[in-house]
């Protein structure tokens, strides 16, 4: 699970990614497919106002950085806010190990951790998308 967070009422589009399709078997793809209409390839944007993080690191950041937030997944906040909680922020208040341990029956769990390389670039991420978004004088939002 992962949370996505953006700019309320922004959808532009930086660039794309582009995977091999799923249909693709043995060099050959399905002329039928639905997802890439048998080009072999499946194209995904990537907006330029969004960040995606799993569900432990968005909260680890958020939680860090003293927003506050819904219970639910999801929730929209004043760019102004954001961008008066990262004034002075310490991203070593962001740095956590990954943790490794067995979970019921025997699953091994895993949680990332996030090293200071990673933490200060999700700042940068986050402190241009609220300044951007205090430009537009639209929110800040995630889910």
């Amino acid at each position: 699970m992962s949370v996505t967070i953006s700019i309320q009422n922004v959808n532009e589009i930086a660039d794309y990614s582009e995977f091999e399709c799923m249909c693709v078997f043995d060099d050959k793809a399905d002329d039928k497919c639905p997802t890439c209409s048998g080009t072999g390839k499946d194209r995904f944007p990537n907006y330029k106002w969004e960040m995606n993080l799993a569900n432990g690191n968005f909260y680890q950041f958020w939680n860090s950085l003293a927003l506050p937030h819904a219970v639910e997944y999801g929730g929209s906040i004043d760019a102004r806010i954001v961008l008066d909680a990262l004034k002075g922020y310490d991203c070593e208040l962001n740095v956590r190990k990954e943790r490794v341990s067995k979970g019921e029956n025997g699953a091994t769990m895993i949680e990332c951790g996030t090293d200071l390389n990673y933490a200060e670039m999700r700042f940068r991420q986050l402190r241009d998308m609220a300044t951007e978004a205090e430009k537009r004088e639209e929110m800040i939002q995630w889910g």
